[in-house]
């Protein structure tokens, strides 16, 4: 199968970068390759934010390389401790998305305090888009949130909301910049069909998009008319074709399930099974197993591996009463998640017809639309929603180009 990608021959620090994104630093004011966005403001743009009583929609999850300040449990200084270590900058306001302040829950979020005194307003409870009394008294509204590069991971929703509720409240817009864990390359799955717009897939993207925050607000207020005064403070040393550890910054869990890089890199398609009767979150290892009462763990680890699905190899498993397959990633730049998870999902039904269960609207709102759906539920070829997809995911590749910032 032909792997979708694209280089794009814009500089950051090109004088030809387009309005409403700051110039990053010439030289990285932080260990490792890549430089965040945040360090680059501080370096660079302080002016942009100093002096201004600031909205930061963020979490503990948004770390940046120690400097000064108290540290996180991930050992790395949290974006507001470093705001708050400042004397230039004031941090009026706190919103969080979903999984809270400390990234570490599920369900519905309360507003609260932070130890500082500074209101948070929860952005995942009664209302997840921010209201006129979260934003009264500020200047401007800030975001650093550390995406993982699926469409239906809930924080590019949490942005594009605010970047709606800032237009509305006429406030500048600031997006901190940090990488994209899995890559800014790969691109796979269909693009969201726009009747199935929800928090799990705001805006007609792919599964995998292969942008970073920055980028997609940018394509989000241009392409998609949110209209804000958008600035985007990109990174500096970041390039498309980097995974999470290449970069040489700290990391952080960004939800409670979010372990690690490799589940970052498994999740598009394994997520898939969140709206089925499969466990895609089996014990210590969430979306590195799957399972069920129901499977031979024996007979879907030999069909699985028949296919020869590229970068990937499985296991039968067991937990409890659960018997499924582990997902052991043997070349990472190889493998597919998004068709990955399709072509399980195919196994299981043939293997074990009539029990696979999938929720129609919460499946086909990940999906994209209802078509692999209804390919599993009619015994068709996976391999053809498949190809379909990779047209699809190849026509948004020259779609987001305009609106991307690195190369």
């Amino acid at each position: 199968m032909k792997r979708l990608g694209l280089a794009i021959a814009l500089l950051v620090s090109s004088p030809a970068l387009p309005p409403g994104s700051a110039a990053p630093a010439a030289v990285a004011v932080a260990p490792g390759p890549v430089t965040l966005g945040i360090d680059v403001l501080l370096a660079e743009r302080p002016d942009l934010l100093a002096g201004k009583r600031m909205g930061l929609i963020t979490n503990r999850a948004a770390v940046v390389p120690m400097r000064a300040g108290a540290r996180s449990p991930a050992g790395g200084v949290t974006v507001l401790d470093r705001f708050l270590g400042d004397p230039r900058f004031l941090v009026a306001a706190i919103l969080t998305p979903e999984h809270g302040f400390k990234a570490d829950r599920q369900g519905d979020i309360a507003s609260g305090k932070h130890e500082s005194e500074i209101p948070i307003h929860s952005l995942y409870g009664p209302t997840k888009k921010p209201t006129p009394d979260m934003l009264k008294g500020l200047d401007v509204l800030v975001i650093d949130l550390p995406d993982v590069g699926a469409r239906f991971y809930t924080y590019a929703s949490t942005m594009a909301l605010a970047m709606q509720a800032a237009k509305e409240a006429g406030l500048p817009f600031v997006v901190l910049d940090r990488p994209n864990p899995i890559n800014g390359v790969d691109v796979e799955g269909f693009r969201l069909d726009p009747k199935l717009s929800s928090f799990v897939g705001y805006y007609p993207i792919p599964v995998r998009h292969g942008m970073t925050m920055g980028e997609m607000a940018r394509m989000f207020n241009e392409a998609f008319g949110i209209g804000c005064k958008l600035t985007v403070v990109p990174m500096a040393g970041w390039t498309r074709g980097m995974w999470f550890e290449s970069t040489g910054l700290p990391w952080s869990n960004p939800s409670p399930a979010m372990l690690s890089p490799t589940t970052a890199a498994l999740y598009p398609g394994i997520c898939l099974f969140e709206a089925s009767n499969v466990d895609c979150r089996m014990g210590d290892r969430p979306f590195e197993r799957v399972g069920a009462s129901w499977i031979d763990g024996e007979k879907l680890a030999k069909a699985l591996n028949a296919r020869e699905l590229p970068g990937v190899t499985f296991h039968a498993t067991r937990l409890g009463e659960k018997r499924g397959v582990s997902i052991v990633l043997t070349d990472r730049a190889a493998f597919q998640s998004v068709r990955t998870g399709a072509v399980m999902l195919e196994e299981i039904q043939r293997l074990h017809p009539g029990k696979l269960k999938l929720e129609a609207k919460g499946f086909d709102q990940m999906a994209g639309n209802d078509r692999l759906r209804q390919a599993l539920a009619s015994g068709a070829p996976v391999s053809v929603i498949v190809e379909s997809w990779e047209r699809d995911a190849a026509s948004f590749l020259g779609a987001r180009a305009p609106y991307l910032l690195y190369k």
